[in-house]
C-alpha cells in the first residue's frame, strides 16, 4: 500500500477486530496481528486519541447547524476526511495526505457540515412555473467521484450530486423561525427617532421626571401633581391624611373672590323674619344673589310699579 509493507498491526479486544476474518487476511499477507489488554487502552494510545479526535469533531459538526444525530456515521467520515487534508504531523509539519501522495491537498472545495443546500433537479420533467431545486443538507464528500453526498428532505434519502448550491451562513438549518420579521422590526427601529424606544432591562428601575424611581403600573395609578398642570385630587389627598403625611397647599383666593364668599355665607345665616308669607320678586333676587346667580332685571309698567311699591311699604 503506498509502496511500503505492513508489518504488524495494533488494536484492541473488540470483535470487530478479534475474528477469523481478520486472522485469515493477517496470515494471507504476513502481517503480525497484537491486542492490547483488557480495559488497558494506554497500550493503544495513539488509536484511542484519534478516536477521541475524530468525536469531539464529529459532536461540534452535528451540533453546529442542528443536524440530527443519527448522521453521526457520516459526521465521523467528514471529520477523518478533513483532519487528514488540514492536520499538520507534529515533527515533520505536513499533512497526512501529503505525505501518502508527496502533493498538497486542494480543499478548495470543502462546504461546511450541515449547511443548508439547493439541489439541482435533472432527471424530472418540470413545468414552466415549478421550482427547479430541492432543500437539503450537506452530509459527506464523496469518496469515489468529484462530488458531495447530501440528505434530500423531498425524497428522504442521502444522494449523491455535484450541482448543488450551498448556504454556509451562521444560522442554524432550516433557518431561524421569525428571522425576516426581526429584519423588519430592526430597520424600522433605525427610523424612529431618538427617546421613543428605551428598552428596560432586568432589574431597572425607571425614573420619572422629578428623578423619582417609579414603576409603569406606579405611573399609571399615580395623579398628576401641580408641576405637571393639576392639582391632586380628594381622594390622593384623603389618602395623604390617612398615612399621615401633610397635604399639600390650597389654592390661593383672590380678596374679591373672599368678599364674594363671605356675604353669600352671612345672607345665608340670617334667619327669614316670616316664612309662611309668600316670597316677593325682591326676596328673590336677594336669594339669587346669595346663591351665586344674578338677579333678573325686567322692565315694569308704571301700574306694577305702583303695586310693587305699596307692598313693600306695607311690609
Amino acid at each position: 500500500m503506498f509502496g511500503h509493507t505492513i508489518v504488524k498491526i495494533r488494536s484492541d479486544n473488540g470483535s470487530e477486530f478479534k475474528n477469523s476474518h481478520i486472522d485469515d487476511y493477517c496470515d494471507e499477507h504476513g502481517i503480525k496481528h497484537e491486542l492490547s489488554s483488557t480495559y488497558t487502552p494506554q497500550q493503544n494510545g495513539v488509536v484511542e486519541k484519534k478516536n477521541k479526535t475524530l468525536i469531539t469533531l464529529a459532536r461540534s459538526m452535528l451540533d453546529e447547524y442542528g443536524t440530527p444525530e443519527r448522521f453521526w456515521a457520516e459526521a465521523i467520515n467528514t471529520a477523518c476526511y478533513a483532519s487528514n487534508r488540514l492536520y499538520l504531523h507534529r515533527l515533520l509539519k505536513k499533512t497526512a495526505y501529503e505525505l501518502l501522495f508527496g502533493r498538497k491537498p486542494n480543499v478548495s472545495y470543502f462546504r461546511v457540515f450541515g449547511c443548508k443546500c439547493y439541489i439541482y433537479k435533472k432527471r424530472q420533467h418540470l413545468g414552466k412555473f415549478q421550482r427547479r431545486c430541492d432543500i437539503g443538507f450537506m452530509v459527506r464528500y464523496s469518496a469515489n467521484a468529484k462530488a458531495y453526498r447530501v440528505y434530500n428532505e423531498s425524497t428522504g434519502i442521502v444522494e449523491e450530486t455535484y450541482d448543488v448550491e450551498f448556504d454556509e451562513s451562521n444560522e442554524r438549518y432550516g433557518g431561524i423561525d421569525g428571522a425576516e420579521d426581526e429584519e423588519e422590526q430592526r430597520r424600522a427601529m433605525k427610523k424612529m427617532p431618538k427617546g421613543e424606544i428605551k428598552p428596560k432591562e432586568d432589574g431597572e428601575e425607571l425614573v420619572d421626571q422629578n428623578g423619582s424611581p417609579s414603576t409603569l403600573e406606579e405611573d399609571e395609578d399615580k395623579p398628576l401633581t401641580p408641576q405637571d398642570g393639576q392639582g391632586k385630587g380628594p381622594s390622593s389627598q384623603a389618602q395623604l391624611q390617612a398615612q399621615g403625611q401633610e397635604s399639600p397647599p390650597q389654592e390661593q383666593v383672590s380678596p374679591s373672590r373672599l368678599n364674594n364668599q363671605v356675604q353669600a355665607t352671612s345672607h345665608q345665616v340670617t334667619p327669614q323674619a316670616n316664612t309662611s308669607r309668600p316670597r316677593t320678586r325682591q326676596q328673590a333676587n336677594i336669594e339669587a344673589q346669595t346663591q351665586g346667580g344674578a338677579p333678573r332685571e325686567e322692565q315694569l309698567s308704571p301700574i306694577r310699579a305702583s303695586r310693587l311699591f305699596g307692598q313693600i311699604n306695607d311690609e
